[in-house]
């Protein structure tokens, strides 16, 4: 089965400001989400979602982890939907990749999932 993986990872919070770059167990937080897939032996093509320049430039040290540049603003703010990114973004990758069988929503707010669930 073919999978795109998506990380949708947006520079606004309403809650916690930067909250995706913020320091979790000494690393940023979209990048326990990065280093899932990196350790991940299925063969997901992952791409990630943002608005930030700062969240690409830590995708860059990930070699599983692709990006189609910064996503538009209209799916960057605090009433864009998550499937309207996912949707903009599968369009993307079929550009690219060809076509999908599913899609799979990682969200960088739940770092601490484990292997064993995504099985």
């Amino acid at each position: 089965m073919k999978t795109l993986a998506v990380i949708p990872a947006r520079k606004g919070s309403k809650g916690i400001a930067g909250k995706n770059k913020a320091i979790l167990d000494g690393i940023p937080l979209v990048s326990h989400t990065f280093d899932f897939i990196e350790d991940n032996k299925n063969e997901f093509i992952t791409v990630l979602s943002t608005d930030d320049e700062e969240i690409i430039e830590i995708s860059n040290n990930y070699s599983k982890i692709n990006n189609f540049g910064l996503r538009p603003k209209e799916l960057s703010t605090d009433r864009a939907l998550t499937i309207d990114v996912l949707k903009y973004e599968l369009k993307n990758a079929e550009k690219k990749f060809g076509n999908f069988d599913a899609v799979l929503l990682l969200q960088p707010t739940c770092p601490f999932r484990k292997q064993q669930d995504l099985r």
